[in-house]
């Protein structure tokens, strides 16, 4: 790191108040009047490792084989159910912290899903959760297969599981404007998730009480019945419009009478601008 020490002694409190590892940083900026030879050796270096360091993960078999496939055979039957899911590359915290994987017996998938309690100020991850089962019967195992002490912070809010609401973040909504989903505790799962985006595995808002619930606004859905008043609007504003579209005025209509003589009148060469006049 750079610093120097007198003894063993100093070396060892430097390393526990910085919390330092000892090895210099190797990415902070040096400007440029400090530039030397030296330092672009250094780069060239590091440059170098970490070459060398991406071509050894690309030939590690542990970053191919079976996890791949099994990653993509997930996306692939996910994408035929109706799930809008989205994997992300490996080497990355959500691809690591994910079990979902298809059910061979009811022919769906076991979710992880990322269970936060902003209450309560704790995140739960719970795997394998079926997308048969409705979401209040998955949050009444989810509370009660707790430890102690995150169970004593969560069951004071969470004791009338009907009064309790449960989001899911859109992930198509801007940055700037972010909405949410409604899922419906008696709802399933898998009615809940289907043709929505998930990165990896859905994460759901615990919200208990109303000043809470109005902290994640509800991106509006479009049901068959709205949009087939939206239609018979249209057709009816169609209507009005040619109602009101005023009649065509008679000179129009002497002109597309004219039509045929315009027609037959010999054609003008274009390309010599006094021809019309006949100056020749």
């Amino acid at each position: 790191c750079e610093r120097r020490t007198c003894r063993m002694k100093c070396v060892k409190a430097h390393k526990v108040k910085f919390e330092c590892d000892g090895k210099r940083d190797r990415t902070r900026f040096i400007p440029p009047s400090e530039f030397t030879d030296t330092t672009l050796a250094s780069d060239f270096n590091f440059l170098e490792e970490v070459g060398k360091n991406v071509n050894r993960t690309k030939r590690d078999p542990r970053t191919k084989g079976i996890t791949s496939r099994s990653r993509k055979r997930l996306s692939s039957q996910a994408s035929k159910m109706g799930y809008k899911l989205q994997l992300m590359p490996s080497g990355m915290k959500r691809p690591k912290l994910n079990r979902s994987h298809l059910d061979g017996q009811t022919k769906g998938v076991r979710w992880t899903v990322d269970f936060r309690f902003p209450c309560a100020g704790v995140a739960i991850l719970k795997h394998r959760v079926s997308d048969t089962h409705t979401w209040a019967d998955v949050l009444r195992h989810v509370i009660d297969n707790l430890d102690y002490p995150r169970k004593t912070k969560i069951q004071p809010h969470t004791r009338e599981i009907e009064k309790v609401a449960l989001f899911m973040a859109n992930e198509q909504s801007p940055a700037n404007k972010k909405t949410y989903f409604s899922l419906p505790l008696t709802s399933t799962v898998c009615e809940s998730l289907i043709g929505r985006r998930i990165i990896e595995y859905p994460t759901v808002y615990v919200a208990v009480t109303d000043s809470e619930q109005k902290q994640y606004p509800v991106e509006e859905e479009h049901t068959g019945e709205s949009k087939d008043v939206k239609e018979g609007q249209g057709v009816g504003a169609a209507h009005h419009t040619d109602a009101l579209q005023p009649s065509r005025p008679p000179e129009t209509e002497q002109l597309v009478g004219r039509r045929s003589d315009y027609q037959q009148q010999p054609d003008v060469n274009s390309a010599d601008p006094y021809a019309m006049f006949n100056l020749s």
